[in-house]
């Protein structure tokens, strides 16, 4: 029994010393807060969403519209097994449709639920 004790007490004794002599480590400059996005065009205007809002990126599905829907609503499809809403970005926030090519792309939020946008 004495010789474990002894151990336990030279090991206490080491961690004592590196304790005592261990240089600092250098500490972390911050520069301000950093973030991610992704940079969209929606009808020629550059703009940037945040990563964190944004679950998947995907070329357009295909949706079903939505009868007596406002013209922003493109319709709803199925995605991820979901059935979701996809908005125009376009026409909701500068009246104009978008252009439906292949280059749109979807992004779906992940705040209360899935929501897609084209852009």
């Amino acid at each position: 029994m004495e010789r474990t004790e002894d151990v336990f007490a030279y090991l206490r004794w080491i961690d004592q010393q590196v304790a005592q002599h261990a240089a600092g480590l250098p500490q972390i400059e911050k520069h301000g807060e950093q973030w991610q996005a992704v940079a969209i065009q929606v009808a020629g205007h550059r703009m940037l969403v945040p990563l964190d809002e944004v679950r998947a990126i995907f070329p357009p599905p295909r949706m079903v519209a939505l009868p007596r829907a406002k013209t922003w609503v493109a319709g709803l499809a199925n995605m991820r097994g979901e059935l979701t809403g996809v908005f125009d970005l376009s026409q909701f926030l500068f009246d104009r449709p978008s252009e439906r090519s292949r280059n749109n792309v979807v992004l779906l939020a992940k705040e209360n639920g899935q929501v897609a946008f084209l852009v």
